[in-house]
Order: structure tokens, then sequence, then C-alpha cells
């Protein structure tokens, strides 16, 4: 296999995500595998740590199984998101707008009334158990994994709590 191709794919990958310390090159899910639209998730969100969070994130229905997100502030970091249920957990696929290649960030979720808890996948523990690529040097180095849909499910359905960095907790705004 020639991997001139896949390299400069995982580049152009690297610098979509940009601060994203591990993103995936396939999907986690596509259309027809992918959970229907929960209301239970749309509206607007934001930081609840941040008691003054100026970031405010609209997530919409796009689709009958896809959310559309933006920062209203910025109009920046804006994308689509779909979620699938593995092993009784549930996992986002986030597919941030731009770039040249589509790259997709995973996390694990969960929603309690009006948090919705977020915790993406951890690059040390990840890079022992998936294929992978190091992209770029120095502090502009980026984990792109180029496992593939199976590898990432059947990854997800048994990794360990250390895969998964710690929460972070998004706050309905009424």
């Amino acid at each position: 296999m020639n991997k001139l191709p896949v390299t400069v794919a995982l580049a152009a990958l690297a610098l979509l995500t940009g601060c994203t310390p591990l993103a995936s090159i396939r999907p986690l899910v596509e259309d027809g595998e992918a959970a229907s639209v929960d209301p239970a998730y749309l509206g607007l969100w934001k930081d609840c740590k941040e008691a003054d969070a100026t970031d405010i994130y609209e997530v919409e229905k796009s689709g009958e199984v896809a959310y559309g997100y933006h920062n209203l502030k910025s109009g920046d970091e804006a994308g689509e998101m779909r979620l699938i249920v593995l092993s009784g957990n549930l996992f986002a696929d986030i597919r941030p707008n731009g770039g040249v290649v589509p790259g997709h960030i995973l996390a694990k979720l969960r929603l309690d009334g009006d948090r919705l808890y977020l915790s993406f996948l951890q690059e040390d523990e990840v890079r022992k158990a998936l294929p992978h690529e190091l992209v770029g040097s120095g502090d502009k180095k980026q984990v792109v994994l180029s496992a593939t849909t199976a590898q990432l499910r059947q990854y997800l359905q048994k990794a360990p709590a250390a895969a998964f960095a710690e929460e972070a907790v998004l706050c309905r705004v009424k």
C-alpha cells in the first residue's frame, strides 16, 4: 500500500482538528447505524465550571440521526455529531466542519437532567491499543487514529476507565 496518501490525509486531519489531541480518520458511526435524534440533547449548552462562561453552544437537529452544533459567540467551532450505543454506553462521533479530510472526535456521553457529561479518549491509553500515526512535530504533534470503524467499536466496548479523560460538564442554558 502506498503510504503517501495516508500521510497526507493524516497531516490534513491534524490541521483540521487544531488543538484536539486525538482524532480518527474513520467514523465511529454512519447515518444508517446512528441513534435517532433525542430532543433531550437539543438546546443551548455552556461549561458548568465557568460561572461567567461566554461560549454558548447551540445543538440542533440536523437530520433524523444527526445533530448540528456551533458556538454562538464566535460562530466557529461548528460541525455535526452522531450518537451510537455500544455495550450500554452512549458514544458521540463529533465531526468538526472544515478541512480537507473529515475528522472524527470520539467521546463517551451521558445526560443527567440539565447536565451533559463528555469524556474524550485519552491519548496515552489509546496509543497502546489502536493503530495510529503521529503527525507534526514538537508542540504541534498530534496522534491520529487510523483504526477501522470495527476496531474503534471493539475497543470502545471494552475500553478501561483510564482510556477516557475526566468528564467535561456542560449545563443547559435556560
